[in-house]
């Protein structure tokens, strides 16, 4: 039932649509940290229950978690995103202000995750030198060979599955290493 205001009272109807004024990361952001939080803000206060992971998306599709709701601010965290990658962040119209108005249209914003660092390979392991044959090891400080070449091996891992290489630096047994490699192996993954 509709009733007429009574004399010097106003009634304002809230006709305005809510738009979001600003992001966290902002729009074409680049070098951001993986899985860090999203940050939406609107120009009016917004029904949080109309703010769900259906009507603010994410793609490529990772995890996406509302993390916080309230007045105008909107936080999600996502989960499992890839280094040197642009997510895409859609806010729908589905999103509602205090007063029942939708978004007029969709936002649209994107950013790039920072670059993964490199890290070394992990110290190898089970470093032997051998003769010839690949099978007799030759010991280290100790042991000698007459043969002109030697054989040597090491097992190795690098955590992001990089190639490497084995470098090995050979001295006389009176002389000092320098960290300058004598030989290399190829790269192998």
């Amino acid at each position: 039932k509709l009733e007429t205001p009574a004399a010097g009272n106003t009634v304002t109807v809230d006709r305005t649509r809510p738009s979001v004024t600003t992001t966290v990361p902002a729009n074409a952001a680049t070098g951001v940290t993986l899985n860090s939080t999203v940050t939406i803000n609107w120009n009016e206060n917004i029904n949080c229950t109309t703010v769900t992971t259906t009507t603010v998306t994410i793609s490529p599709v990772v995890g996406w978690t509302l993390t916080s709701c309230a007045g105008s601010q909107a936080v999600f965290t996502p989960s499992g995103q890839s280094a040197s990658t642009t997510y895409t962040v859609t806010v729908g119209t589905g999103v509602q202000d205090t007063a029942g108005n939708s978004m007029a249209a969709n936002y649209i914003f994107s950013y790039t995750t920072a670059a993964a660092a490199n890290t070394p390979p992990n110290a190898p392991t089970a470093i032997n030198q051998y003769k010839t044959d690949g099978a007799t090891v030759i010991t280290q400080g100790t042991g000698w060979t007459n043969q002109t070449q030697a054989i040597f091996k090491a097992t190795a891992t690098d955590p992001q599955g990089n190639t490497y290489k084995l470098e090995v630096e050979v001295v006389a047994n009176t002389g000092t290493f320098t960290n300058t490699p004598t030989c290399s192996s190829p790269l192998v993954n």
